[in-house]
């Protein structure tokens, strides 16, 4: 799939650059060196490596700091939102019995129980 612009392109990037946060190795995104918003903090895009479009500027943000600042609230936002709703889907599975869960004829494994 080629991802160009728009919405998609900057959610396809939150979800890469919030991997490491998932995966319990860092606890910001930008504090993980080998993923663009890392590299962006951290070396302050040295040599211009990485664009900097994030898919932004079909949004009208054409500033480079601009768009940095942005995409950083919308990681923050992204992560607050998974942190909620993951401790919502806990207390309701948690809440309800393994009888109850294959009551609702859960058709694969992964609908029943929170992976990742």
């Amino acid at each position: 799939m080629i991802v160009e612009n728009g919405e998609t392109l900057i959610n396809c990037l939150a979800y890469i650059d919030l991997n490491p946060v998932r995966a319990g190795i860092v606890d910001k995104p930008e504090d993980y060196r080998w993923n663009s918003i890392g590299y962006h903090v951290q070396t302050d895009n040295r040599d211009d490596f990485l664009s900097l479009d994030f898919g932004l500027k079909v949004f009208g943000i054409l500033d480079k700091d601009a768009r940095l600042d942005y995409y950083m609230k919308f990681l923050y936002e992204i992560r607050t939102m998974n942190k909620k709703k993951a401790e919502e889907l806990k207390e309701e599975v948690s809440k309800s019995s393994m009888i109850d869960r294959f009551k609702s004829r859960t058709r694969y494994f992964s609908d029943s129980c929170i992976i990742g």
